[in-house]
């Protein structure tokens, strides 16, 4: 019981007596005589028959009630210790004692909302009740009740401002209530107080990793390291910040630490995994990559036929299935045709969205969603388990262009509309997928988006018409720039009647140049072989590596890299004057002609 030595410190009052004038009072001075002997000798039983023998001699009397109440909390006997607490309680009204005791036991036995009510009681008759006021606080933070419970850790700074755990509380509820600024402060307070808290300094460096203080948090990260130098979280920590920085040389170290510190961590696997294919090193990246599965609790299909291990497949039937995202099923997809050109016949398990798309592609004998019947088939394999299978290194990525087809008679309808427009064709994509359900991978995937208004510069070129290749995520934004842009929209058909993907592939192979955010729209334009420039977000995606403006994935793609987390200024600019340089080279060469 937690709370008993606080009971035992506000059991017995021995010293408030009042003037012994008769024979009754000076019995109930010798019972609590009596009483605290029993209790100097842990013998509660005889303690409680002495308060029990004055509560005869004087039923009113408060004291005996409330040291008989503290002695059955002391002893588990709960019913009891309600009875005499509820007894005292009725002859003292005021008593702060009566009712923080109380609030101790009703929060023992998880009956929170009446210990909020009697720690109350106890802050209200007693407003310098400290003890109770941070019970009280850190009831309500248990209980999510957040903002009231700042103001009661406020109060117990107000009179111990160097009062450590009510600034830790303060950050942390902060951080909840997604107050920046206030959390930020308690945190550094409280890190001056305990400066070698791992706990403390982890959660630190956690919200300023959060806001992109990348530098300040790694400093914290590092100290967390040494002061726990066999905590492999803490060895992560450093390695997943470095990678943030983009500092690769120096992160894998941290990385390989952790992993060797808790080689069962299906995460640190996985995290690590992230590490290698950023830096290029495929061959252990995609092994660990195989970790994903257990690292975020996702279930792993299971079939009654045997997981391809890479054995010959000609005159085979294998099965891959998609998982992820749609860009991973546009940028994994091609090993399907590896699986064909060593003589398998492939079926393909798709996301339903993709099925018309794909079935365009002729290494795939059949798509199939997961609601329908599945051919016979011998093998089967996850398709992003695809590359750890074949081996696939940083100089055999199967990158042959194109592996992604347009259905030939729209090409041949958008040729028609599109040839209209002589300007230098470029479509856009600038919002990915909002929809996610975890906090952490919406962070993600914002951090990949930009806002439409940002890309008014590339609309504002001449001779260069911007066509929306965006779909249902951040099409809202487009109304607040029809008075004053040059974007061109589709209508309500695009991508409904044919199904999925099939105008807008049919669109892209008639469009000079796709400009894009991390997106399904990247992979498909990369897929189809026809040029893409991406925006690229500091920290990238581990696909896109560092350091380089091309993809080994994709011949006809450009990398354009933020500088700085969260700007894309930079990006846009170096953009902007690429469409200029385009520009003026069109120019030139019909001056030629």
């Amino acid at each position: 019981m937690t709370h008993k030595r606080l009971v035992l410190l506000l059991a017995f009052i021995a010293t408030w007596m009042p003037a012994i004038q008769n024979k009754e009072q000076q019995s109930i001075q010798n019972y609590f005589k009596q009483a605290l002997k029993h209790i100097a000798t842990q013998n509660t039983d005889q303690a409680i028959v002495c308060y029990k023998q004055i509560l005869t001699i004087d039923p009113q009397n408060f004291l005996a009630y409330l040291s008989c109440a503290n002695l059955f909390f002391m002893q588990d006997r709960y019913d009891q210790a309600h009875k005499y607490y509820k007894n005292a309680i009725a002859l003292n009204p005021l008593s702060d004692a009566s009712y923080f005791n109380q609030g101790l036991l009703l929060e023992s036995e998880q009956n929170y909302a009446q210990a909020i009510e009697s720690y109350k009681n106890a802050c209200e008759t007693n407003p310098k009740h400290h003890k109770a006021i941070l019970q009280l606080a850190k009831l309500l933070k248990q209980e999510n009740s957040l903002q009231e419970a700042t103001h009661y850790f406020h109060k117990i700074i107000s009179v111990y401002p160097q009062h450590f755990e009510s600034h830790y509380t303060l950050a942390q509820i902060y951080q909840e209530l997604d107050f920046i600024e206030q959390s930020l402060y308690h945190y550094h307070i409280a890190a001056e107080l305990q400066p070698n808290n791992s706990d403390l300094l982890t959660d630190y460096a956690n919200l300023l990793n959060k806001i992109n203080e990348t530098e300040q948090a790694l400093e914290l990260y590092i100290k967390v390291a040494q002061l726990l130098p066999v905590s492999a979280p803490a060895q992560y920590n450093v390695g997943y910040t470095f990678k943030k920085l983009n500092h690769l040389k120096e992160a894998l170290p941290f990385y390989e630490k952790a992993v060797q510190l808790d080689p069962n961590s299906a995460f640190m696997h996985f995290g690590i995994s992230l590490a290698y294919l950023t830096a290029g090193n495929f061959k252990d990246g995609w092994r660990e990559y195989e970790y994903r599965w257990n690292a975020h609790d996702i279930p792993k299909k299971e079939y009654e036929k045997p997981l391809w291990n890479g054995e010959p497949l000609y005159g085979k039937t294998i099965l891959l299935y998609a998982e992820q995202g749609l860009g991973d099923n546009f940028q994994f997809i091609r090993y399907a045709k590896i699986a064909k050109e060593m003589g398998a016949t492939v079926i393909f398990e798709s996301k339903a969205s993709l099925v018309n798309i794909l079935s365009l592609c002729p290494y795939i004998d059949y798509v199939v969603t997961s609601e329908q019947e599945i051919p016979n088939f011998d093998y089967y394999a996850p398709l992003m388990s695809m590359p750890f299978l074949c081996s696939t290194t940083l100089q055999t990525i199967p990158c042959q262009k194109p592996y992604l087809y347009a259905k030939k008679e729209l090409v041949a309808h958008w040729k028609n509309i599109l040839n209209k427009d002589k300007n230098f064709k470029v479509g856009i994509c600038w919002q990915g997928n909002s929809s996610f359900k975890t906090k952490d991978l919406q962070n993600v995937f914002s951090g990949r988006s930009i806002k439409l208004k940002y890309l008014k510069p590339l609309m504002s070129i001449d001779h260069i018409s911007v066509y929306s290749l965006q779909k249902i995520d951040g099409l809202n934004q487009i109304k607040d720039l029809q008075d004053y842009c040059k974007l061109k929209t589709f209508d309500e058909d695009f991508d409904n009647t044919q199904g999925a993907f099939c105008d807008t592939a049919a669109v892209i192979q008639n469009l000079d140049l796709v400009i894009t955010v991390d997106t399904s729209i990247a992979h498909l334009a990369g897929g189809l072989g026809a040029p893409v420039w991406i925006l690229i977000p500091d920290p990238p995606d581990y696909r896109w590596m560092t350091d380089i403006d091309y993809s080994p994935w994709y011949p006809t793609m450009r990398l354009f890299r933020q500088t700085k987390s969260g700007s894309w200024q930079n990006v846009i600019l170096s953009i902007k004057q690429e469409l200029v340089n385009i520009n003026i080279l069109k120019k030139k060469m019909k001056g030629k002609k």
